[in-house]
């Protein structure tokens, strides 16, 4: 069975933590190529026709984290979610070889708020049942609507405020993180309603009522304390770690241990059964341990080995722990 057919069969137990009874999956979306925003009552929305999207689980992917690429391999207890525009075979409509699957994309741009409903025209030997969209790190991912055809945003504000803070502590990070919040909030709240929403707006009473807007933002997803940092608790963990660094130089003679840079990630999926969607978030971030390494006529570099690691999977709509968006009808 290929790793598609794993998440497939139950994302969340793929996804979620070994000691919560599942398989403990760090997912990771390799983002396919971006849309040119069109922005139109301050969003850009995903065209039918690009709505959907293919994908597939792997490892032994390259993708790119902080300014480098790192490659997912099969020890890291991570996997890719490689998303295409096209099928991977221009003939293809369904899955091939077991691994590629329709899937809805949602990507993001700086400063922009992209938003797509996950409906489609048809055409497909297998119906869209996995939502994903890009890596999130600050961004903040809002849903509305039906669950069975859920409008979903991705709002990105990196304007002012510079970088997070360096000082990981509560206070530090939520004044940095909670303007941006209202203002990403603020955009969703002016954005047009969807029709689904606007018809319930008009008929309230003959059509079954919405769950509420929920979404997640920065200081849901991300482990902005460091507080989830893992340690080198043992000798064979700096020994096999050393050993890594050693690889990446050529003729490596010395390796000296730096630093560990921690950075905090999150990623947002949805998942339909029946009929019914549901999006979960998962908790994730990546340890750069760096080392300093002299090869043999003396030169020295700086190598990042990388850790991937894993936290919380919490469901944030229509149910779980999702922050509550009120919303006015907007015509």
């Amino acid at each position: 069975m290929s790793l598609s057919d794993e998440f497939l069969q139950d994302p969340v137990i793929f996804c979620r933590q070994r000691t919560a009874g599942g398989r403990g999956q760090i997912l990771i979306v390799a983002e396919r190529d971006q849309v040119t925003p069109n922005a139109k009552n301050g969003y850009s929305s995903v065209g039918k026709m690009d709505r959907v999207s293919y994908c597939r689980i792997a490892q032994n992917v390259k993708i790119g984290q902080q300014m480098q690429e790192v490659t997912i391999g099969a020890g890291t207890g991570a996997v890719v979610a490689e998303v295409k525009k096209n099928p991977p075979n221009p003939g293809d409509y369904g899955r091939r070889a077991g691994e590629w699957f329709p899937c809805y994309y949602l990507p993001w741009q700086a400063q922009q708020t992209y938003r797509i409903t996950l409906k489609h025209s048809g055409g497909f030997l297998e119906e869209p049942r996995i939502f994903v969209t890009s890596t999130v790190d600050g961004c903040s991912v809002i849903v509305e609507g039906s669950p069975t055809t859920p409008t979903v945003y991705h709002l990105n504000d990196a304007g002012g405020g510079g970088n997070p803070p360096p000082q990981p502590n509560l206070l530090t990070q939520q004044n940095y993180w909670n303007p941006k919040q209202a203002t990403m909030e603020g955009r969703f709240q002016n954005a047009r309603s969807p029709k689904e929403v606007r018809n319930h707006a008009v008929h309230p009473g003959g059509l079954p009522p919405l769950p509420g807007a929920k979404g997640v933002h920065a200081m849901n997803y991300l482990d902005v304390t460091e507080a989830q940092l893992p340690a080198l608790t043992t000798e064979l963990d700096r020994y096999a770690y050393a050993q890594r660094a050693r690889t990446m130089i050529n003729d490596a003679k010395t390796v000296r241990f730096d630093q560990a840079l921690y950075k905090p990630y999150g990623t947002v999926f949805g998942w339909k059964q029946n009929t019914t969607w549901r999006f979960f978030y998962q908790q994730r971030a990546v340890v750069f341990y760096m080392y300093r390494v002299t090869d043999k006529q003396g030169a020295v570099s700086t190598v990042a080995v990388p850790r991937q690691c894993g936290f919380l999977l919490d469901e944030f709509w229509p149910n779980g722990s999702g922050v509550a968006v009120g919303k006015a009808l907007v015509p």
